[in-house]
């Protein structure tokens, strides 16, 4: 196999195919509605962090600091916008398209491009927003890139420095990715000379941990380990986990029950969604197991050859990444993995075929195993492999249009039935006397706690600052026993509390109420000031 990062013009124009291929979707998933709850907290935790907040210290979060202080660093830089942070995110959807395509290009140019094309195909319906899955994701394949062109290159120490920086950067970003980072290093250790792993591969990573340790120092063990740990991976699972496999009967994640229908298809099938998802997750899980299956056959029958190794880095991606669909079955955490897996595995297949019978070129097996696998993945599930992102196109070229709401000169954009309450409601806020600036953004039932509207905290961000650490809402974690919500309410100048959440229903204990007291502090000391569709503004008694 050639070495992945080598370019030339042949290369270049391959590289070109994707780029062109992508433009379009890319363009429109920049101007798609934004997470309300996901993006929003993002954008307000940067504008915390430049104000000398700290992860996990003085506000929730749940992965490591490196989203939040990119978008923070890129807000120094361009200023505060949902554009200068979709920016960071066009930056991690091409590095990880480009990895991909790093990657590919040791089958050839051809299945490179195809392969890069077809993974940001896959996830350009998630949006390109600076979410730290595709910055650790991306990170984690350009370390695989970078590691087996050092192998290549035994003299070479700075590549396998730079995979062990990549690595780690990884991790900053997601600290469950920790093992897919272990499979994929321990894989390449076995390749690299002494100098590579110990002066390049340890170097890197012991580099890329430097950020780490000043987080700690910053945010102190315990909120740190409470946030990304204890929080993240224990108690907030069980009141968002979803059946696994998706059930054949209906879909069952909120969010997708909820989703609009994107731009009918003239061409494309249109099976019922839920059988869309559940083929969609077997299809992902039957492509990781192949690709593993793949890899012990390489290992075990060709093991010094570079296609083993090769093998043996994919299947561990897949493998240590698969754990993010398995925790939650949706058409979301599915696409998180699928994104890779599926580009790969075809071209994993062409190299055992060359392996088992030299006769069959690389480059020509693969692209013909890619492009049938594209095509019946397409038709398999039309919704989530094509719809969706054809409407990003549709979005590009104007033929769909985003509703976009703000104030003060911020803006954000929402989806449709959003627009009409969040346009009243800011209209009224300018009117709102703002006391001391502290706000809360929340459900109106204060029991629950399974999503919200956090993108308020930053479109009324010239106006007020969040006034508790709970940025999201989070079932088991803002709504826990020894949450201290109420006391957060109870210090609050202004309430925004929104009933659209309020009917969430998942197979899951999200619907399970938490503790009394925040919904006292709200009816003993707060009064309604304005009712707006789904949104309640509530100012201390009194003040109404």
């Amino acid at each position: 196999m050639s070495g992945s990062l080598r370019f030339d013009l042949r290369t270049a124009v391959a590289a070109t195919f994707a780029v062109v291929a992508l433009a379009l979707p890319v363009a429109g998933a920049f101007r798609q509605p934004g997470a309300p709850m996901e993006e929003g907290k993002l954008l307000i935790a940067a504008e915390l962090v430049l104000e000398g907040k700290v992860p996990h210290e003085d506000f929730e979060h749940f992965y490591g600091p490196a989203d939040v202080w990119a978008v923070a660093a890129a807000f120094a830089v361009g200023g505060r916008s949902v554009d200068v942070e979709r920016a960071v995110g066009v930056v991690y959807f091409a590095l990880l398209v480009g990895s991909v395509f790093a990657l590919g290009r040791r089958l050839g140019r051809v299945p490179a491009a195809l392969a890069a094309a077809a993974a940001g195909w896959i996830m350009v319906p998630f949006g390109v927003h600076a979410y730290s899955w595709t910055a650790g994701l991306a990170l984690l394949l350009l370390a695989v890139a970078l590691a087996l062109s050092a192998i290549d290159r035994p003299a070479n120490l700075h590549l396998a420095a730079g995979a062990g920086a990549a690595a780690g950067l990884a991790l900053l970003f997601r600290a469950d990715l920790v093992l897919a980072v272990g499979l994929v290093l321990a894989v390449v250790w076995t390749r690299l000379t002494p100098a590579q792993r110990l002066r390049g591969l340890v170097g890197g990573v012991a580099t890329a941990a430097v950020p780490y340790l000043v987080h700690l120092a910053m945010a102190g063990f315990d909120d740190m380990w409470r946030g990304m740990i204890t929080d993240s991976l224990f108690r907030l699972r069980d009141g968002r986990a979803l059946p696994m496999p998706p059930p054949a009967r209906d879909l069952t994640a909120w969010l997708d029950l909820s989703a609009p229908e994107p731009t009918p298809s003239p061409i494309l099938p249109d099976h019922a969604r839920v059988l869309q998802l559940r083929l969609f997750f077997w299809m992902t899980v039957f492509a990781i197991v192949a690709t593993v299956a793949f890899a012990v056959w390489a290992w075990v029958r060709r093991r010094a050859s570079r296609d083993a190794t090769w093998l043996a880095c994919i299947a561990a991606i897949g493998v240590g990444t698969a754990s993010q669909m398995l925790q939650r079955a949706d058409a979301t955490h599915v696409r998180f993995v699928a994104c890779v897996v599926l580009p790969l595995a075809p071209l994993a297949f062409a190299a055992v075929v060359h392996l088992l019978d030299a006769k069959f070129p690389r480059s020509a097996t693969a692209t013909e195993a890619l492009v049938l696998s594209m095509v019946a993945l397409l038709l398999a599930v039309p919704f989530y492999a094509g719809r969706l992102a054809g409407t990003t196109v549709g979005r590009a070229v104007g033929r769909v249009q985003t509703a976009t709401v703000g104030i003060d000169g911020r803006s954000f954009p929402v989806i449709d039935p959003l627009a009409p309450d969040a346009t009243a409601l800011l209209g009224r806020m300018e009117t709102v006397d703002r006391g001391g600036g502290k706000l809360f953004v929340g459900p109106q039932d204060l029991r629950l706690a399974n999503y919200s509207d956090s993108f308020l905290y930053f479109l009324l961000g010239e106006r007020f600052r969040p006034v508790s650490f709970f940025l999201e809402s989070n079932p088991g974690i803002a709504n826990a026993d020894d949450s201290h919500l109420a006391d957060d309410i109870a210090r609050a100048d202004v309430l925004i509390l929104s009933k659209e959440y309020d009917n969430w229903d998942e197979p899951n204990t999200s619907r399970r109420p938490g503790p009394e007291a925040p919904v006292r502090v709200v009816a003993e000391r707060f009064c309604v000031l304005a009712e707006l569709g789904r949104y309640q503004i509530l100012l201390p008694a009194g003040r109404c």
